[in-house]
Order: structure tokens, then sequence, then C-alpha cells
């Protein structure tokens, strides 16, 4: 953890670079600045009309027309510390959110400088680095896409190297996509009056898509090998010269002050070269430099949090991840409290992490964390606290809880309605979540009309092929399985099949979804030999994504064994079951209707093996579960009820 004296040094110095020049002002009175966010076409310009309000006390003040303010602090002395409790505007918001709740050193010399941003012109900066960085990525992708093919055809690799090349290249290029959010959030939120004309051309560069020219200048003065050496080195130094004797402390303390600004710029190159390795698709480097730059400095609540994040999401190394967010929330609640807008964001990817690796009761904690710390920062009617209720939902849907998931989603859609409007994807997103709940308690219509509005919502906002409209066919598609249509379910498993394939490549959890419906549905149509292929593409695309122990493996075991079942090999349909059982039973605590399915698929293979008794056993089970969270009326209650009472007869038939 920095110690209290790092923070302070940090602060003033940051301030003295401003080069603002204090006014005259009464003692124990805090002066400071707020200003407009600089950018690459303007300088940032002194901001009327802020109200400021320090943490503790009673009267706020107000920018004035050339952005100072003065802030009353009776009784503070040079260096102790204070906390901002509001900084507000219409129509603009804090470049850096974290300001609020940090300490800062009070001094009646130097002045505090506040960034603001105006919203709309962040959300369209953002906008035109999303199109250059899209551009850019595609671009990369073509080159690199048409250098395989060239190798490929001058006999330099294999079919099966070209094939695994492509896949990767796919992997890497669908990844960075999913990036391209985050790194445009962060660029558009540069303040460039900051910057050094070299750092200002760099980030141009970057916001414009011109890697190569980013690259070239930040190659030519910063060299990210061996940075973290430096700056330990760099730390000790300062550390040994401030033990050595007190009348150093204060040359150490403006050593200390030059190492955490070049730290500062350490990390920024850093992160540029991160962005610049994600849009060439090389993740490895990208890891290497978001890691590099989360180690720089591990009190950097939002370094630790971009580095969780990346490698969970984008890589899926999810153990280190959960590294990352674990240090995240501990420093966050160390540093700003419980209360505070980083540690929910903490708890919120925490538990994504968590849901990610099959943990959903550690993952519900964390989710639930995240919701009253948002509902107390920003109250109810907030985007962060609709994807909180929709996380919460993903946790009850998994844990077989349909009534509570049902709840949660229905609590995001009402207020993403009332923020982001009717006709958006995450409107479209929770009606396919709602949709899944309905499908699972057997209300199939219900379920048809969440998907038809999240198919019309996507449609109009997203276009025919992009994967949430994918996401819509493929469960339109689920629910005319349910009914025994499984020709029309086919014939949506593979629109949604077509578009995703497109998107993402082979090699992708949704692109195994759909190979495992399409299995499905063939299944059910007798022509088992197809389905079986495509049963087998999704096992090994799943295995490939998330190792041998996750609960989509156990899906495409439990599908497996079926099959097996029908063509009359119950023994091999039998181990694969037990493999599905056994992820099952590590990824949830109680009864659950994964696991009851699977028992009744076993009770079915223990029927072709005419061992009555294992076979009664297994229904029985099934059916209780079956009882309990669904009722007496569900299809797939009504099943297990059969099969227990067929097994009973023949156990029966068989005794006489």
């Amino acid at each position: 953890m920095m110690t209290p004296r790092r923070v302070q040094i940090m602060i003033v110095g940051m301030l003295l670079l401003a080069g603002l020049l204090p006014v005259s002002v009464d003692a124990q009175t805090q002066q400071g600045l707020v200003k407009t966010l600089g950018r690459p076409d303007r300088k940032g310009e002194a901001l009327s009309g802020v109200t400021v309000r320090v943490k503790g006390e009673h009267n706020a003040t107000v920018s004035r027309g050339d952005g100072t303010i003065l802030m009353s602090m009776p009784g503070k002395r040079n260096g102790e510390p204070y906390a901002l409790q509001q900084v507000q505007k219409s129509g603009y918001e804090l470049n850096e959110k974290s300001i609020i709740g940090r300490q800062h050193a009070f001094s009646d010399r130097v002045p505090l400088i506040i960034t603001m941003v105006q919203t709309a012109q962040l959300q369209a900066d953002k906008q035109r680095i999303e199109d250059n960085a899209y551009r850019t990525a595609e671009k990369n992708y073509k080159a690199r896409l048409a250098l395989l093919e060239q190798q490929k055809a001058d006999q330099m690799m294999t079919a099966e190297q070209y094939s695994e090349a492509l896949r990767g290249l796919q992997e890497r290029f669908e990844k960075y996509q999913s990036l391209i959010d985050g790194l445009a959030e962060h660029y558009a939120h540069i303040d460039y009056d900051s910057l050094s004309d070299r750092e200002r051309e760099v980030n141009i560069c970057i916001e414009n898509g011109d890697l190569e020219r980013a690259d070239s200048l930040l190659s030519a003065e910063f060299d990210p090998v061996g940075v973290l050496e430096r700056n330990r080195e760099a730390l000790a130094r300062i550390d040994r010269s401030v033990i050595s004797a007190n009348d150093m402390i204060r040359q150490a303390e403006a050593d200390m002050a030059k190492v955490l600004k070049q730290q500062e710029r350490d990390a920024e190159h850093l992160y540029q070269l991160f962005t610049i390795a994600l849009a060439r698709l090389d993740n490895e480097k990208a890891r290497h430099y978001i890691e590099t730059r989360a180690e720089l400095d591990t009190t950097r609540v939002e370094w630790q949090l971009t580095a969780g994040k990346f490698l969970g999401r984008y890589v899926a190394d999810y153990e280190k991840a959960l590294l990352y967010d674990r240090r995240s929330l501990r420093l966050a609640l160390t540093q700003q409290g419980e209360e505070r807008a980083d540690a929910a964001t903490a708890y919120n990817n925490l538990g994504v992490t968590l849901s990610s690796l099959g943990r959903y009761n550690e993952a519900e904690e964390n989710h639930q964390q995240a919701l009253a710390i948002w509902q107390t920062v920003y109250g109810r009617e907030h985007e962060d606290v609709a994807l909180s209720y929709n996380n919460l939902g993903y946790v009850h849907l998994c844990l077989g809880r349909y009534a509570e998931a049902l709840r949660c989603y229905g609590e995001a859609l009402e207020i993403w309605r009332g923020t982001i409007g009717t006709e958006h994807a995450d409107v479209a997103m929770v009606y396919n979540n709602m949709g899944l709940s309905y499908k699972r308690t057997g209300d199939l219509e219900q379920a048809m009309r969440c998907y038809q509005q999240a198919l019309s919502i996507c449609e109009k906002t997203c276009g025919e092929a992009h994967p949430a409209t994918a996401q819509a066919y493929h469960n339109m598609g689920a629910v005319y399985a349910a009914q025994g249509n499984d020709s029309l379910a086919l014939q949506f498993y593979r629109r949604a099949l077509s578009i995703r394939a497109g998107v993402y490549g082979e090699n992708h959890p949704l692109v195994a979804t759909s190979y495992n419906s399409i299995g499905a549905a063939l299944d059910n149509l007798g022509r088992l030999d197809e389905a079986m292929e495509c049963y087998v593409k999704a096992l090994i695309s799943r295995i490939n994504i998330y190792g041998k122990a996750h609960p989509e493996i156990a899906v495409s075991c439990n599908n497996l064994g079926t099959i097996n079942c029908k063509m009359g090999l119950p023994d091999r349909a039998l181990e694969f079951l037990q493999k599905a059982l056994a992820i099952y039973g590590e990824t949830y605590d109680g009864p659950h209707p994964d696991v009851a399915q699977v028992r009744c698929n076993m009770g079915y293979a223990y029927l072709l093996k005419q061992d009555y008794q294992a076979a009664l056993n297994c229904y029985r089970q099934a059916l209780a579960v079956f009882r309990e969270k669904y009722g007496e009326d569900h299809a797939a209650t009504r099943v297990a009820q059969q099969g227990a009472e067929t097994a009973e007869q023949l156990l029966k038939d068989n005794k006489q």
C-alpha cells in the first residue's frame, strides 16, 4: 500500500506542474481551478458554475468566471489531508472520477486542479476513436489474413497449421473488438494540456489509427524493457536517501515527485503499447504491457482493474484475473472505503470472473455487494445499477432460481428503459435473458414474446449480421425445439451459426453453442450421425476454450451421453453422463435441474442395460428435483415420472 508520505508528495508534485500562480487568499483556504479537458484541437478552458463540496464541510463553493474556487477549511494545516465529496455541473462530468473521495494534501499556496469534460463531447470523442480503431483493426486483420493465405499458397505451412493460425487470428481479432470501447474510453479522457509535444503526437496517432507512426515515436524515446526494474531501483534509491539523514528529506521528496511523474508517463506509454498490440491482434504483447503497468504501482486501483478485466474476459486466464480483481478490491476498500464506485466495480469484476469459473455462489455475493454500493453512490436510476441487476440475474439463472432471475432482469430492464431508452442492445440483451428464464420454467409463449422483442430491437439497432441478432435467432430456435418443431428450430440455429461464425470464427463459445443446438435438433429428427458430428465439434471447441472442468463441457457430455443411448451404446453413454455429473457436482451446491436432467438420462441408459434398480434410483432422484423446481405439470417432471414408473414396473416383472 502507498504510504501517506508518498500520497502527499504525488499530489503536491502534480499540482506544481500545472504552472498556476496562487492568488492572495486567507489562511486555511484551499485554492483551486476548474478547467475543461484539453483535446488535440483545442486547449482546456476555465469553467465557471461548477459546484464543489468538501467532505465534512457544510457549505459548497461555486467556481467563478475564471474557473477559480476558494474552499474554506478552518483548522487545516499545510500537508493535512482532505477529500472532495461532490463536483457537479449540468452537462459535464469529472474527467477523473476517482478525485472524489481520494485524499488530497491541503496547501494555502498550491492550487487543486479539477478537470471536467462535457458529456456530449466525451461521447463524440469516444465514437470517433472507436470508429478509427475498428477501421485499423479490420485493415490489420485483412493484411494478416492475406499473409496466411500467401504462406498457404506457397506451401510454407500445412493445412492443419493454416487452420490453427487462422483460428488464432480470428480469436484475437474478435477479442480486440471487445476491448475497443475500453480503449476509446481511456483516450477520450486524455488531457492534452498536460502532454509534451511528442506525447501529443503519439496520442493523436493512436486516436487516428496511425499505429505505425505511434510505435515509431514511442520506440524513439521509451523502452518498455526493464520498466519495473528501473522504477523499483528509483524508489529504493529515494527510500535510502530519506533514511540517510534528515537534511536530505526535502531533496528525497523532490526526487520522489519526479519518480512518480515518470511512473505516470511510463504507465501511459505502456497503455499506448497495449493499445497498439491489441490493434495488431498480438495478445501476448498486449498482456505483457498491461500486466507490467499493473505491477508498476500495485497501489493504483484502476491499473489493477484494467489488467484483471483483460486477463479474465479476453485471455481467459481466470486465475490470474482473480489476483488482479482481488487486489483492486482490497485497494479500493483501503484507500476509498466501502461506499465508493471503484469498490463496486471491483466487486462486479470479481463476480464476473467467478461466474466464468462456474463459482456462482461466490459470484452472487460479490454482485450483491456491487449492487448495494452502486445504489448508494448513484441511486437506483443508473446504468451501473442496471448492469448489476443483469449480472445477478445471470447467477440466479445458472443456479436454477428462475423467479429471482426474472425479478433481477425486470429491474435491469426498467432502469435501462429510463436511462438508455427502449431501442438499445442492452435492452435486447435483457429481453433475451428473460426469455431464457421463461423457457426454463416451461412458459414457451412468454419466452417467444421476449425473444421476438429482442430480435426486433437488434435488427433496428445492430443490423442482421450482428452477434446480438444471432442470439435472438438462436433463442427463438430453442423455443421451436421445445415445442417439438425441430425442423424450424434447425433453420433458426443455422441462421445464428452463420452470423456467429462470420463474426467470431470457428473457435468461440457462441459458435460451440450453435453446433451443440444444431446437434440437438438433428438428434430429435433422427439424423444421429450428423448430430454426433455437431456434438463432437462443440465439445472439442469448448475444451479448447474452457479446459475439461466447466459447466459447458458438462452440457456437451450430457448430449453425447443421450445420443449414444439412441445408438444402442449404453456403456459409452454412461461414461459421458458420469463426466457431466462430476462437473456439475463441482459447480452446484444443492439440487439443480441440470443435474436432474443428467440423472434422468442415466436412468434411460440403465434401462437399456436392464439394470432396473439403478434406473429407478436415477429417475426418482431426477423427479424430486424437477417437482421442486418446476412443479408437477412441467414436461421434464412428466418424463422423469414416466421413466420411474417404467423402471418400477420392469423391476417388478423381472422379479416375478
